[in-house]
This record gives structure tokens, C-alpha cells and sequence, in this order.
């Protein structure tokens, strides 16, 4: 009831003989109860504020006698305040009538209100230039997030000021937080659909213990080295980042986005090893025959290939053993003179298409042992799950951030607006080239593999595992 009654004052202090004089004496309550009121009762309102439009301030100096205007529309102005607004008025007066052609009719319709807070990140200018982009393509129905805005900023940063941005010398470099800050100041908020997050097994722990005790036993008894313990994992990334939630007005009841259905993706099969090695890389484009794929000059070792779906299946799972595997477990025996028989140890998850017969087969002919990650536990135990597979997808979506960018960029130079050419036909050939930039950046950064192995705990079981 209290949301809706106001409460009186002595309901606001503590009764005197409550549970609170259990502790505090009920003479020492009522005392402070009593000086408490009376700061209360002296406590002074805030007065009411006169509240002007831009109009009528700018309506105000344009007549002949408004020094009288102190009581205009019956509300008690100051001096100073109606001195300020002719000030104000003559400036704007003054700028229009230079930029006014001859005989045209100058008016003053209303006067710019006081800005308030900080100056933008961009300055005014550039950040009026930000908005306006961002309505225009709100408009189109383009989903709308922080990396959207990033890159139309570093755009207008490119054509106007350039020498703001960190790449050029200066300090600014916008980002995902100042992103959101922008789109909290046009009034935008978050929409999207939910997802479920994934649940762990109740016995986990369980079931973690004894995953790492497979892997230990393996490891410990075939004395199968660090090079030739090896994970796999498959992941999907969106040729273009489309989205399933975008930025629109708060309150809006129906929000429409483009391409909404857009699923236009790749599948990369990624392979990483407990010494930090960095597989070749599997890419499986859509499609039904060669036709389909890029041209592209993909590193030689690589396996490229297409499915009607993209998706990784049997017959794909077999390619990545004969073309990856096998090949990399060879050089790596050869390389530490090891028996072209020694075992080695590959980790992967219950997904369908590897869990064959013919698979596992072809893996035993070449002394490739196995373990496998326990269904629904993939986040928490798989290595490429907690090292890799996350930062590829951001390190690809930085890559488009870059490149709309300097889109956005050469539309300004060009003083045209238009939607950013993302067909098939443009993006695979775009995405194939990131995809090998981001495979040299992660070959170079070992630990990175290494964290995902730690993570899973499987470092850490190993440790006591005989030399």
C-alpha cells in the first residue's frame, strides 16, 4: 500500500518502544525522533522553474521592447536570463544572415539550448554525422549493435579527423563500451530474442574426474608426448555478422530487423595441440560442387572443402582425418624420432559425424587412441572451447568492423550513402583471406592453445604423468 499512499512522517522514524528499544533506550528514541522533525519541518521545497521553449526565447529579443518582457506569458523572468537569450539571438541572427543569399528572408525560429555534461568523444560535429548514419541505417532496418557503430565512427574518424584515432597518432580509439554509451544517448536500447543457457549434469564433477582420469591413464601408459595430444572441434562462423537482436527506440513494441534469417556461414574444424601447436585448418563452404568455393589461395596444407549445408558430416570428418591428422601426426613422430608406430591421443566431442565406425577404424589403424568429451559439457572441458573458438569469432568480427569501416569511409569521400555490398559472392572471397590472416596470428600465440588445456584441467592431471 505504500507504493501508493504516501507515508506519514512518524511512520518514516523508529517507535520508542519497539524492538529497537531492546538496545537503544525509549527516552534516547523519542529525543532523537523529536530533533529529527524539526530538521524535517525547516527542510525548504524547490521552487518552481520557468520553463521557456526555444521559440518563444527566440521570439522574445525579436520584439522591439523586450527589455519589458520580464513577465512574458505571465512568468516572472529574470534580467539576466532574457539579456542572455538576445545575446544569443543577435549570434544566431549574425551566422545565418552570412550564410544567407541575397534576399533571402533571415529568421531566428528558436534559439540552440546549453549543452550539458561532456563533449561528445567525436566533438559535436562528428558526432551529429554518427547519429544521422545510424538513424539512416535503423531506418533500412539494419541491425544496429556496438560493432556496427564502431565502425561507422572509424569511417567518419578516416574522412574528417583522422589524426584522433590511435592508428594515426592520436589517443582516441572507440570501443565497445563508448559503442553503448552512444546508442544510450540517442535512446536506444537492446532488443532481441532470449536463449536458454546450457545446463551442466547434475553429477559434473563426476564426470569431469573421470574424463581426466581417461586422459591420464592414456597418456601415462602409451608415454604419448605433448605435440601428440591433439583436440578438434568444429564451429560455425557467419560470413556476415547479422544478428538476432538490434538497437531501437525504448518503448517500441515491434522491432523488425533485416536479413534475420541471414545464416550464411562457414564451418571451420580447428586442431590445436597440448605444446601449443596450431593445426591446418578445415573450411567447409556451401555448396554442391568445387564451383562453390573461393578463389583463393589458401595455405597448401589446408583442407577445403563444401557440403549442401556447410556442415560438417562422416565424409568430411574423413577428409579432415586424412588430410590433417594423420599428416601432422606423422611429421610429428618423424620430427622426434619417434617409432612410426607411437602412439598419439586425439579429444573430441560426441557429435554425430565423428562418432562413426568408419571413423574410429581409421583412427586405430594409424595407433591414434581417443577419448571423448561428455555430452553437454563441451564449455567446460573441451580446449578449443575455452581457448580458440571465442576469440576467432571476435577476432573475425573485428576484421569486418575494420573493413565496414573503410566502407563507410570511402561512401563520405564519395558523399554517397548506400547498403554495404554483403553477397555471397563478395563475402566468401573477403572472409576466406581474415580466416587465413587469424590462422597465422593464433600459430603465433602457442599459449594461447596451452590456457585452453589448463582450463579443462588437463594440464594440471597431467603433472604427475611419468617422463
Amino acid at each position: 500500500m505504500y507504493k501508493y499512499f504516501k507515508r506519514i512522517q512518524d511512520d518514516k522514524l523508529p517507535y520508542p518502544f519497539g524492538p529497537l528499544s531492546a538496545k537503544v533506550p525509549s527516552q534516547t528514541i523519542t529525543k532523537t525522533n523529536q530533533q529529527v522533525k524539526e530538521v524535517l519541518s525547516c527542510a525548504k521545497k524547490r521552487g518552481t522553474y520557468n520553463k521557456i521553449c526555444a521559440e518563444d526565447k527566440a521570439s522574445m529579443p525579436a520584439s522591439t521592447v523586450w527589455q519589458k518582457l520580464r513577465n512574458f506569458k505571465g512568468k516572472d523572468l529574470k534580467d539576466s536570463s532574457v539579456r542572455d537569450w538576445k545575446n544569443m539571438y543577435e549570434k544566431e541572427l549574425k551566422e545565418k544572415s552570412k550564410s544567407a543569399g541575397v534576399g533571402e528572408d533571415v529568421r531566428v525560429v528558436s534559439l540552440p539550448g546549453i549543452t550539458r555534461g561532456r563533449p561528445p568523444l567525436l566533438g559535436e560535429k562528428l558526432d551529429k554525422y554518427l547519429q544521422e548514419i545510424i538513424k539512416e541505417m535503423c531506418c533500412r532496418r539494419t541491425p544496429i549493435g556496438s560493432t556496427i557503430v564502431v565502425a561507422v565512427a572509424r569511417g567518419i574518424l578516416l574522412i574528417h579527423n583522422r589524426q584522433m584515432m590511435e592508428e594515426f597518432g592520436g589517443s582516441l580509439k572507440p570501443n565497445k563500451s563508448w559503442a553503448k554509451q552512444v546508442l544510450w544517448r540517442m535512446g536506444f536500447s537492446k532488443r532481441g530474442a532470449n536463449s536458454i543457457a546450457k545446463i551442466l549434469p547434475d553429477t559434473f564433477d563426476l564426470i569431469k574426474e573421470q574424463y581426466l582420469i581417461d586422459i591420464k591413464s592414456v597418456v601415462c601408459f602409451e608415454e604419448i608426448p605433448d605435440p601428440l595430444i591433439i583436440n578438434w572441434d568444429q564451429t560455425a562462423l557467419k560470413l556476415a555478422p547479422s544478428l538476432n537482436w538490434t538497437m531501437e527506440k525504448r518503448g517500441t513494441k515491434r522491432v523488425e530487423i533485416a536479413a534475420i534469417d541471414d545464416k550464411r556461414q562457414i564451418t571451420a574444424v580447428f586442431g590445436a595441440s597440448l605444446s601449443g601447436d596450431f593445426l591446418p585448418v578445415q573450411l567447409i563452404f556451401t555448396g554442391k560442387t568445387s564451383k562453390c568455393l573461393p578463389k583463393v589461395d589458401f595455405p597448401l596444407d589446408w583442407d577445403i572443402t563444401c557440403t549442401a549445408n556447410h556442415w560438417s558430416n562422416e565424409t568430411t570428418m574423413l577428409r579432415y582425418i586424412d588430410h590433417i591428422i594423420i599428416p601432422y601426426v606423422h611429421n610429428i613422430r618423424s620430427r622426434l624420432q619417434l617409432s612410426p608406430k607411437h602412439p598419439a591421443m586425439v579429444i573430441f566431442d560426441v557429435f554425430k559425424g565423428q562418432c562413426v565406425e568408419a571413423l574410429l577404424k581409421k583412427l586405430e589403424e594409424n595407433n591414434i587412441l581417443y577419448v571423448i568429451v561428455p555430452a553437454n559439457c563441451t564449455d567446460k572441458l573441451q580446449p578449443l572451447d575455452l581457448s580458440i573458438n571465442k576469440p576467432a569469432k571476435d577476432y573475425m568480427k573485428t576484421k569486418f568492423q575494420e573493413w565496414y569501416g573503410d566502407i563507410i569511409f570511402k561512401q563520405l569521400d564519395d558523399q554517397i550513402h548506400k547498403e554495404v555490398d554483403m553477397k555471397l559472392s563478395t563475402m566468401k572471397p573477403i572472409v576466406s583471406h581474415w580466416m587465413i590472416d587469424m590462422y597465422e596470428y593464433f600459430k603465433s600465440k602457442p599459449n594461447i592453445i596451452i590456457n585452453g588445456f589448463k582450463e579443462a584441467g588437463i594440464c594440471d592431471a597431467l603433472k604427475t604423468t611419468p617422463k
